[in-house]
This record gives C-alpha cells, sequence and structure tokens, in this order.
C-alpha cells in the first residue's frame, strides 16, 4: 500500500483545516517525511543491522554529501537517509496524535487534570475507541517505542536499541501507513460537520 494514496486525504483535511486544528504543516510534514522515505526505497529498518564500522561511513558520508544531493538508490547514505525521513514521520505522527486526541477528547468533555501524559493518553485512547469505535493500535505502538526510547538507557556497551518489553516495534512501511490512516482517521474527525441538504 503506497503512501500515495493518502495523498488526497491529507489535501482534503488541510482545505477544510480554516483555523488550523490539525495542525497542517505537521501533518505535510508527516506525509512528505514518508513519502520521501518511500520513494528512497524504505521497506524496513535495515541501517540497524550494519556494523557500527559500516553506520559510521554511511553517517559521516550523509554530512559530507548533505542530504539534498541524489544519493545512489544502493549506498548506505541512502538507506540511512530513508530511515532518517520515517523515523521523522512516526514522531511527527505521535505528536499528532497526542495532541490532537486531547483536543477532540476536550470537544466532548468536561476539562480533566490528569497526573502524567500517559495516564491522560491512556484515558483518551479508551474513550476514543468506545466513542468512535476506531483503535489508534499502530500509533500507540509507534508512541510506545517512542517512549521507550526516550526513557531506556541505551548507553550501555554494544546496546542497539532500546529495551522492548514485549512490544512489537513500528519498522516496516506498512507499519507506518496504518499508523498514517489511523492519524488520518483521528485528525477528520477534528474537522466540523457539514449538514447535508
Amino acid at each position: 500500500m503506497s503512501i500515495s494514496r493518502f495523498e488526497q486525504t491529507v489535501c482534503d483535511l488541510i482545505r477544510q483545516d480554516a483555523d488550523d486544528r490539525i495542525d497542517r504543516a505537521w501533518l505535510v510534514a508527516v506525509y512528505l517525511c514518508l513519502k520521501t522515505s518511500e520513494d528512497l526505497g524504505y521497506v524496513r529498518d535495515d541501517f540497524v543491522q550494519f556494523d557500527l564500522k559500516r553506520q559510521e561511513v554511511g553517517l559521516l558520508d550523509v554530512i559530507f554529501r548533505g542530504i539534498t544531493l541524489p544519493p545512489l538508490q544502493s549506498d548506505d547514505t541512502t538507506i540511512w537517509l530513508r530511515g532518517h525521513f520515517y523515523n521523522n514521520a512516526l514522531l511527527r505522527m505521535v505528536f499528532l496524535a497526542e495532541t490532537r486526541l486531547d483536543m477532540l477528547w476536550q470537544q466532548y468533555n468536561s476539562p480533566k487534570r490528569f497526573k502524567s501524559v500517559g495516564e491522560r493518553w491512556a484515558v483518551q485512547l479508551d474513550w476514543y475507541t468506545s466513542r468512535f469505535g476506531d483503535t489508534l493500535e499502530f500509533l500507540q505502538r509507534a508512541r510506545e517505542q517512542i517512549n521507550i526510547f526516550k526513557h531506556d538507557d541505551t548507553t550501555q556497551p554494544g546496546a542497539k536499541t532500546p529495551g522492548n518489553k514485549g512490544l512489537r516495534k513500528i519498522e516496516t512501511m506498512e507499519d507506518a501507513t496504518r499508523a498514517l490512516q489511523e492519524l488520518l482517521g483521528l485528525l477528520s474527525k477534528l474537522m466540523p460537520q457539514r449538514k447535508a441538504g
């Protein structure tokens, strides 16, 4: 499933969002980062599989070459770049999901203080599923993965990725596509409903 199939939905949301409720610039960044990652050939995270020396060469190359020069499809710089755009999109999707789920929740509920962002997310996620019948499974997995990365100690020698804690990582383009689909569904619920007739 190509990211391009969401182009019209993204454009429609941007056109409908006269007061920038969905943060149009961030939505465009999510879409363009995923599209660029896909255009560069991203399927899954290959760069993390490289040994440290090969990673170093690829990283130094991207510093010296930059990201605006067209790299070759098969070189390590391209492999890093497509992962960079993929991860950038995931971070932005999680931000939009957290902030816009809160905004949607406030449209339907009285103000409430939560002990933490995590508690707020859990309560609002349950509410969203029961209210709209939709799940945010892939956005939830992306959020958990990002939070594990933020809070786990990955500075131990040889540690490449944060502790898994039983979580299946979001790492394929198919996973990101499903997360984008969930995000677009969430954002569409923030749009004013037009009356028929």
